[in-house]
């Protein structure tokens, strides 16, 4: 009993060590649909975001995933391919998906490099709410806040963008795609010249 309280009390020093001097290891926050593995975010930040992910998963039975990792497999920029690749592994590697059908989609940020991909994985294309420009959107978006290190900002406009793409679809059956500038434009002036009809 002495010998195992002794080599108890001797390795707790290294574990202490251990920890301070890898706190990745003994910080990521790894949830059911956030996996922090830089500790970006704070608790109430990642509880937040693992909160949305789950929201979505049991209201549009669709799986929102973010991963948030030092980089894609190497510690330099990759191809599209293979940032591709990185984040279809990653989906099947760890089980992802909800429903047997494994719906969802995933976000990967590489904290290193600043590259990102999002990939989706709908084997029904009927059931995919997101089109491309869904996509483009959000990357759009997101890209925005890395350069001066939101990574919070960066992932709460990413869940809040697919949740208004899941909502879309739901609500009208078909994905959501960017309007023709021109009908922006001819919209624009209807706005601007009916009143002053009205007025003549």
């Amino acid at each position: 009993m002495r010998i195992k309280t002794r080599l108890l009390l001797a390795l707790a020093p290294l574990a202490l060590f251990l920890t301070l001097c890898v706190p990745s290891l003994a910080l990521a926050q790894t949830g059911t649909y956030v996996f922090d593995k830089n500790d970006v975010l704070t608790q109430s930040e990642f509880s937040e975001l693992e909160s949305q992910g789950a929201q979505y998963a049991d209201t549009y039975k669709v799986g929102v995933y973010l991963l948030i990792t030092e980089n894609m497999g190497q510690p330099n920029k990759v191809s599209s391919d293979e940032r591709t690749d990185f984040a279809i592994s990653y989906y099947k590697d760890h089980s992802l998906g909800v429903g047997e059908r494994k719906d969802g989609i995933i976000f990967v940020l590489a904290k290193d490099t600043r590259q990102y991909v999002t990939v989706k994985h709908f084997e029904d294309k009927g059931t995919d709410p997101f089109s491309d420009d869904s996509v483009d959107y959000l990357e759009d978006e997101v890209k925005g806040h890395l350069s001066d290190d939101e990574w919070y900002e960066g992932s709460k406009a990413y869940y809040d963008i697919i949740g208004e793409h899941l909502e879309y679809f739901a609500h009208y059956g078909k994905q959501w795609k960017e309007p023709h500038p021109i009908v922006t434009i001819l919209k624009v002036a209807a706005t601007l010249l009916i009143p002053l009809m009205i007025a003549y």
